[in-house]
């Protein structure tokens, strides 16, 4: 079992979620005295002599686009939370039912939303099967009496049994915690598995049996292949790796653009380009199309893009039988869909399946090019495997063009190989879905922000 808030469990699925107190209020609006960032505006509140808030109409306005944006990140943390589930959602609250019940377009506490549209009016002791939008929903009325066994065994946790277990924590000693019995007459320790193996019965509404699939990208499964611990921080945690870097690399205009965004742009022309156009002539014709970058980076896009375009690598993709490029794909492995795009995918006139991913990064430092090399070799094998499953080509080549400096790394291919990068990725997932961080300490940890800034454990260990 994983105890997760909404945020951290971004990124992460399994089979079944449990979305508790759907009954507290997801939009709050501070109604005390504030500070509005988006519009600039600090909101005072204050009182009269009988100490009643005074409502003020020149704050209405503001309080109201407020509220606005706290439904729409309501909306947002709903979503998210429901959407971690893959076989079952389960989602649990109070709910007190109104004299006359109304139906309201908003989001506050998310289970008035829910009875609404489900219709729920009075309790019902019957479990019911009802349609919302093209879901199927079980609605389950518990009562209070209900869970009296519940609240008896909960009584039984005795103060010092917690204080006890605390203690043991503190001085890093193993709990051992007796688990009460409950009013049925059977310990807790054995209806717990008892109750799990109810919800997960063959007592359930047939819609349970479909299998939803759970979805990732190419992108992600870079950062678990890079390290485990680098995807539980930046993924799972949130936690940005290099944060006073962010925001100030990306911008363009007057300031120079980091090699990630120098990159997008190289990719986003290549996809237009003529490829049976002079490589030199198409390159000044493409970077004509630009807008928002100053006039200083325009000379290091049109030689980045005349390289790669009087490349022999792309020689051969002008002769090639078929050619696809910014190819989206969705690749099932062991039933989770990973999402991805192939820069450049073709036959080339031998018959040979080539796959080509095109690279950014600043390779200035010592071996850089052959750790990235490694790095993303991964990524262009599993581009590799979802041409062959889409039926593009039999890959060949896998081919990493590192812009920066004009080079091609490049690794043969054949169907074993394509075999053991399926079992990998699969492999990959089932940690991911497992939260599997474990990792030892090696090269990746030298230029790690985690170990940096003294978060990783791991990275502790590392010795340079």
């Amino acid at each position: 079992m994983v105890i997760s808030t909404i945020h951290g469990a971004k990124g992460l699925e399994w089979p079944v979620v449990v979305l508790a107190a759907i009954d507290s209020d997801f939009a709050r609006v501070d109604s005390t005295s504030r500070y509005l960032a988006p519009e600039g505006a600090l909101i005072l509140q204050y009182k009269d002599e009988t100490g009643e808030q005074v409502r003020s109409e020149a704050n209405k306005a503001l309080v109201e686009r407020a509220k606005e944006r706290e439904e729409a990140e309501a909306r947002r943390q709903l979503y998210v939370g429901m959407t971690r589930a893959r076989e079952r959602l389960i989602l649990s609250g109070r709910y007190a039912y109104p004299e006359k019940p109304t139906r309201r377009a908003g989001l506050a506490a998310p289970i008035t939303w829910f009875a609404a549209e489900l219709g729920i009016t009075e309790p019902d002791d019957a479990v019911r099967d009802v349609r919302l939008g093209d879901a199927e929903v079980r609605v389950i009325n518990v009562s209070p009496v209900q869970v009296d066994g519940l609240r008896a065994a909960a009584a039984g946790f005795r103060d010092e049994r917690l204080a006890a277990a605390r203690l043991a924590v503190r001085e890093g000693r193993t709990v051992e915690w007796e688990m009460p019995s409950t009013n049925l007459g059977q310990p807790a320790s054995d209806a717990v598995p008892a109750a799990v193996a109810r919800v997960l019965s063959e007592d359930r509404p047939a819609w349970a049996t479909q299998r939803s699939l759970a979805m990732t990208t190419v992108t992600q499964l870079v950062y678990f292949y890079r390290c485990p611990m680098v995807y539980y921080f930046d993924l799972v945690l949130q936690i940005d790796e290099h944060p006073r870097g962010r925001g100030k690399a990306g911008a363009i205009g007057t300031r120079k653009l980091s090699a990630l965004d120098r990159g997008t742009r190289v990719h986003e022309l290549l996809e237009r380009a003529d490829l049976t156009a002079e490589p030199k002539a198409e390159a000044a014709r493409l970077v004509a199309q630009l807008t928002s970058v100053d006039a200083s980076e325009t000379g290091t896009i049109q030689s980045l893009l005349a390289n790669v375009l009087g490349d022999p690598l792309l020689d051969r993709a002008r002769n090639a039988t078929r050619l696809e490029r910014e190819y989206r794909f969705y690749l099932d492995v062991g039933g989770t869909t990973v999402q991805g795009v192939i820069d450049l995918v073709f036959q080339d006139a031998e018959g040979r399946g080539v796959v080509v991913d095109y690279k950014s990064n600043d390779l200035a430092a010592p071996g850089r090019l052959q750790t990235l090399s490694g790095l993303y070799r991964p990524q262009i094998e599993l581009y590799a495997l979802a041409a062959k499953q889409a039926g593009l080509v039999e890959p060949n080549e896998a081919t990493l063009y590192f812009l920066n400096k004009a080079t091609a790394v490049t690794t043969p291919l054949d169907g074993g190989r394509l075999e053991i990068v399926e079992t990998g990725v699969g492999d990959a997932l089932g940690k991911i879905a497992r939260g599997a961080w474990d990792t030892e300490p090696g090269e990746k940890c030298r230029g790690c922000g985690y170990r940096k800034r003294g978060y990783c454990e791991t990275g502790k260990r590392f010795r340079e």
